[in-house]
């Protein structure tokens, strides 16, 4: 029935948001307020769920610190998802996957560039290290510090974004999708259902 597939996918989303909350707690922040800097910079046109999962990758990874870089990542999402044709969701994939690894080139598909040997230089330079003493971590917060960095000029640069037609009619279909997911949530978190 219909309320059972509710309270699955509520089961589901709250996993994600308790990991979600977890992983932003150990970053001293809170889960609402991170999903609330991920909403603002992908302006409405993600689901709650979905930012939440990749949202708990780039936290995992320790490369995200603050609801502030969560909400840098998002607007820089929605500004390079806009720019190279891909929705928000994809790109905010593509950047978080990006800095996880510490690899530059997966930001080639947002035409998007952050010079990997210069933010390993600079981040080296920083902690008292030459490039070729910094561990695997060093070398990945280097990348994210510098993806970081330079999400934060270009949308900037690019001012205050827009919704356009197609981010009106996504967010509606957004808060259609925040709305089942969130009665799903209260479904699962009712009990056992009687037949």
């Amino acid at each position: 029935s219909q309320i059972i597939e509710l309270g699955e996918r509520g089961s589901d989303v709250n996993d994600v948001a308790g990991a979600f909350d977890d992983l932003a707690a150990r970053v001293g922040s809170t889960g609402e307020a991170m999903r609330t800097s991920l909403r603002d910079g992908v302006q409405g046109t993600v689901s709650d769920f979905e930012l939440m999962q990749v949202a708990n990758r780039a936290l995992g990874a320790g490369v995200v610190r603050t609801a502030d870089d969560m909400k840098t990542m998002a607007e820089g999402a929605k500004l390079l998802g806009d720019r190279t044709g891909k929705s928000a969701a994809e790109a905010f994939e593509i950047l978080t996957n990006a800095i996880a690894a510490g690899k530059t080139t997966q930001l080639r598909q947002l035409d998007f560039f952050v010079d990997g040997a210069a933010a390993a230089e600079n981040y080296a330079h920083k902690i008292g290290k030459t490039p070729g003493e910094l561990t695997q971590f060093e070398k990945t917060a280097a990348i994210a510090q510098a993806t970081l960095a330079n999400l934060r000029a270009e949308t900037e640069h690019a001012g205050p974004a827009t919704a356009d037609f197609a981010d009106k009619i996504q967010q509606a279909r957004v808060a259609w999708s925040n709305f089942n997911d969130n009665l799903g949530s209260a479904i699962a978190k009712s009990g056992p259902l009687n037949a």
